[in-house]
């Protein structure tokens, strides 16, 4: 079942919220009806940084929380504000770790390839 339609958000896990709340977001930047920096894509974005610090996504990585946490980088990348920059990079190398831990990197086909 889609979790816009779940009857209670308690039973699901914080990382499967943050990555709506994030897709969330990321949507309102782009729907062209909305104004420019729209104050409910933030909001969003709010509310998905929130659910990824609920999920705790370095003590526990996830696929899921490792795409949150890239949609919300990507959010940041898009929203263009002074402090986007220092978050960007910031939450980069911590997806980086998280790749680490959920074992992508040393197991994609790319990284093989470089290695051979």
């Amino acid at each position: 079942m889609p979790l816009y339609a779940t009857k209670s958000w308690s039973t699901e896990r914080a990382d499967v919220i943050a990555l709506f709340f994030a897709v969330c977001a990321i949507g309102c930047m782009f729907d062209m009806s909305r104004p420019l920096y729209d104050p409910m894509a933030f909001l969003m974005s709010k509310m998905a940084a929130g659910a990824l610090a609920i999920a705790s996504p370095i003590e526990h990585p996830t696929m899921t929380a490792l795409e949150a946490l890239q949609s919300h980088l990507f959010f940041h990348q898009l929203s263009d504000r002074p402090i986007a920059i220092s978050r960007f990079w910031i939450l980069s190398s911590v997806a980086f770790r998280m790749a680490q831990a959920v074992r992508i990197l040393s197991t994609s086909y790319i990284a093989i390839s470089y290695i051979a």
